[in-house]
């Protein structure tokens, strides 16, 4: 099986095994895109939730049902800045549920 984005080739096991079914789900995915690598889904998951400013309420109290996950991945959860701090993404913040209050780079509330 290929990536559906670059073409490159992957191991897809199409079961809630599959190293996928850890990773957030695409709003926009349909039946006809079908399976990508990791670095493809780690790039359309990072675009996707790049601007939750538009994340409706709704959206928000599902996403923050998920919970904080139990293993952060880079590129979806967290990005590390120039100056080697971790800096949360907004997906991550979503998932938290809540604001803090500390002016996060990435906040959507």
């Amino acid at each position: 099986m290929n990536c559906s984005r670059c073409n490159s080739t992957l191991e897809c096991i199409n079961d809630t095994s599959c190293w996928c079914c850890h990773m957030p789900i695409l709003k926009s995915l349909d039946k006809q895109t079908g399976c990508m690598c990791k670095t493809c889904l780690i790039q359309a998951l990072s675009n996707q939730y790049a601007h939750n400013k538009s994340t409706s309420d709704l959206e928000k109290k599902q996403i923050s049902k998920l919970g904080v996950p139990n293993t952060l991945i880079e590129g979806v959860d967290f990005h590390i800045n120039a100056q080697g701090l971790y800096t949360f993404t907004s997906w991550y913040l979503l998932r938290r549920g809540y604001c803090c209050e500390n002016n996060c780079q990435n906040c959507p509330y």
